[in-house]
């Protein structure tokens, strides 16, 4: 009969074997540093903390023309620019489901300073990247977030991404126009949507966001003349959106 010790040292070859045959170890899951939807107000607030109120996050829907696609919100401590989040997706090998071009494999960044430094100095990049001073722009982003051809990937732009901002705002009586609890959402600044694309962002957001957004969501209309114009058709319509309007001249300080 073996020994205690003959035994022990069995059983000590045999972990070491074993371990060797388990293969590799299995690759860390990417973290896209990123929420798909809020339950409620306190995890909006608590994801969307940045700086002084409102509470503010930014969104990228995909598969925008369709009913239903993929939604992100960027964690505003990662990302800064709405294609940042769309270039440390496609730099770490992740796609975007439905989106024509593939993901960029062989690489692991863990921060966009990786991604800046990898590309420095370069002119040839992928994913329609340039360089604006110290930015990494991607043109392909913004023209399938945009409907703009211009530095596209493809023939013909449609809207790919819906994006913009949502944001929390606490009742504040100093607040005239709106002194309640607001939810709203805010566009590109050279967005111009159409009345059925504006109908889908509020399709799109109503379900992601808490109950209490869900109904009281409002487009905070910005200073371009096309988006005023718009809003100025939805009331001329009897568009059930015109009662979702909130201009942003109503939450500037007097």
């Amino acid at each position: 009969m073996p020994r205690a010790s003959t035994l022990a040292s069995l059983f000590a070859l045999c972990a070491v074997l074993c371990a060797c045959d388990a293969g590799p170890a299995p690759a860390v899951p990417f973290d896209g540093h990123t929420a798909a939807s809020f339950e409620s107000t306190s995890a909006f607030d608590a994801f969307c903390v940045i700086g002084q109120e409102p509470h503010t996050c930014k969104f990228e829907l995909t598969r925008f023309q369709e009913p239903a696609g993929q939604a992100f919100f960027p964690d505003l401590r990662f990302y800064g620019m709405h294609d940042e989040w769309f270039t440390f997706r496609m730099m770490n090998g992740v796609g975007i489901d439905g989106f024509e071009v593939a993901p960029i494999k062989g690489h692991r960044f863990d921060t966009l300073d990786q991604i800046r430094a990898f590309f420095k100095d370069k002119v040839d990049m992928p994913l329609g990247l340039v360089w604006y001073d110290t930015r990494l722009y991607s043109t392909w982003y913004y023209a399938r977030a945009l409907g703009d051809c211009i530095g596209g990937p493809a023939k013909g732009c449609p809207r790919f991404f819906g994006v913009g901002v949502v944001q929390h705002w606490q009742p504040d009586p100093a607040r005239k126009a709106h002194p309640g609890e607001v939810w709203d959402f805010i566009l590109e600044g050279p967005d111009q949507p159409t009345i059925a694309e504006l109908e889908q962002f509020f399709h799109r957001l109503r379900p992601l966001l808490p109950p209490a957004a869900r109904d009281a969501l409002c487009w905070q209309v910005n200073t371009e003349q096309y988006q005023i114009g718009l809003a100025f058709q939805l009331g001329l319509a009897n568009n059930p959106l015109a009662d979702h309007l909130c201009p942003i001249k109503e939450f500037q300080q007097p």
